[in-house]
């Protein structure tokens, strides 16, 4: 057994459901500060890329954190503290500076003296704020994928999602068996892909596995990260005739691709490798009508079958005046619940006893629970071993999840509509 498992002391307890009924406080987190103590405040650093291209998704996961900070306080806050009410602090990591991710980290557990962190989004920021989470024995949890972060033997690291791994293993399969349940033929792939070493291992992969699976690979296509027309290769794509389209990229280069197939007549799906800014309300707006048929994996989408889910996302939807609740805030609202109930567990606002806590936790109701498979639990490593990825696809302007069948709120339409 390890030490951590052996720090842990607390008799189990039970959060109460959200406070549905309760009138929101118009800036979540509450004042940032406190002593941590019993009755008082127990602060929750929120190190997110706030400025820069990965701002949307950054302020989407510090939203959802703002509102499950309100709906546990609104709901009694930590009864075995007392009472003590949550209060987010948030710190912006920029969108490409790993260094500034990391410097941050160590300001809120420094300075502000938070008793965990969540964030930070972005891998590669995720990375660098885990470090100095780790050098302070402050537990993280975090929405970002890379195989990675449950690699490196750290004891305060909680990763939410499913790795990139198991993601990019389930693509092909899942498409193909969520169209074969909808009873719409795939046969004829394209891959098309931005060219930098990562997209592009990436693209080729799920050729790979196409192949293998009985897909026929009618045309591979790699394109400078940096396009500003693809005409030319759009035409050669259409020109084979594919059932399917794989598209990987960023997202400015994604929206331009999509745009100009649609532009050309093709109006068949399209999958994207990559999720991220794939599944923001910006990939929607820039693309309008278009966006229609869209599809990528997932690790968390909105309309999940759960009790409470519609509820929370009403109230995001409301408080922030947004389509939909986007995967990066229901991760941060799922993560803040989790915390909360370690504290309740552990009677303690210590960091390492959070830790310990988390370690021993098992999620299977509420909104701690809201994650595919309906269970967060973290294993030595702080992999979550009980959530899987989801496949939506965007219909009528918004992601609806279509596979696997746990989690589909809607079938997979074939045609942009």
């Amino acid at each position: 057994m390890s030490s951590r498992l052996l720090r842990f002391h607390a008799s189990r307890g039970v959060i109460g459901a959200v406070a549905v009924a309760l009138a929101l406080a118009a800036c979540g987190g509450g004042d940032v500060g406190g002593t941590g103590a019993a009755g008082g405040t127990v602060k929750i650093g929120l190190p997110h890329p706030l400025t820069g291209v990965w701002a949307e998704g950054g302020q989407n996961a510090l939203n959802g954190a703002l509102l499950a900070i309100d709906d546990v306080n609104a709901a009694g806050g930590i009864k075995s503290l007392k009472g003590a009410k949550l209060s987010g602090v948030p710190a912006d990591t920029s969108s490409d500076d790993p260094g500034q991710a990391a410097s941050v980290t160590r300001r809120l557990v420094q300075q502000d003296g938070v008793s965990a962190l969540i964030g930070a989004y972005v891998s590669a920021l995720s990375l660098t704020a885990s470090t100095e989470a780790e050098k302070a024995g402050v537990p993280m949890l975090t929405q970002a994928y890379t195989d990675e972060l449950t690699k490196r033997g750290y004891h305060f690291l909680f990763q939410l999602p499913p790795p990139s791994s198991a993601i990019g293993a389930q693509t092909v399969p899942y498409v193909q068996d969520a169209f074969a349940t909808a009873n719409i033929p795939l046969q004829r792939v394209a891959v098309v892909s931005s060219n930098d070493a990562a997209l592009k291992a990436q693209a080729e992969g799920t050729a790979s596995v196409a192949q293998s699976k009985g897909l026929e690979v009618v045309s591979t296509e790699f394109y400078p990260i940096d396009i500003t027309d693809a005409s030319v290769m759009s035409q050669q794509v259409i020109g084979t005739r594919p059932d399917i389209v794989f598209l990987g990229g960023p997202t400015a280069a994604s929206i331009l691709v999509v745009q100009t197939l649609r532009s050309l007549g093709y109006t068949g799906p399209v999958v994207g490798l990559g999720g991220g800014g794939i599944l923001d309300k910006g990939f929607g707006d820039a693309l309008g009508d278009n966006v229609n048929g869209v599809l990528s994996m997932a690790a968390w989408n909105w309309d999940m079958p759960f009790d409470g889910m519609v509820d929370v996302n009403k109230r995001y939807m409301d408080r922030f005046d947004q389509p939909f609740m986007p995967q990066e805030a229901g991760e941060s609202y799922v993560a803040v619940w989790d915390l909360a109930q370690s504290m309740e567990d552990a009677g303690s606002s210590e960091p390492k006893d959070i830790a310990t806590a988390l370690q021993m936790l098992s999620m299977t109701t509420g909104p701690g629970s809201f994650m595919p498979g309906q269970k967060v639990s973290f294993s030595e490593s702080g992999l979550n071993p009980d959530t899987f990825p989801m496949l939506i696809q965007w219909q009528d302007g918004v992601p609806k999840g279509v596979w696997p069948m746990d989690v589909q709120a809607v079938p997979p339409i074939a045609a942009s509509q």
